[in-house]
């Protein structure tokens, strides 16, 4: 799975973190496996609600995917 928004959170911080608007805080960002499947999330470009951004690094990933075979 590939998602991307504002995953990451629009706001980090110091010293506390970002504030987790997912119920799972592996989701926020980066690649992690659950449960044998791969899935990768960005902290996107975008905004939603408070047009803000603090210690937060937009982030456009470029994938290079390739099969088993």
């Amino acid at each position: 799975m590939i998602a991307g928004h504002t995953h990451g959170g629009q706001v980090k911080f110091p010293f506390y973190g970002a504030m987790a608007f997912v119920n799972d805080p592996r989701f926020m960002e980066g690649f992690v496996e659950v449960d044998g499947k791969n899935v990768f999330v960005t902290t996107g470009v975008g905004m939603s609600g408070p047009q803000v951004r603090f210690n937060v690094v937009p982030e456009v990933a470029v994938l290079n995917l390739f099969s088993k075979n």
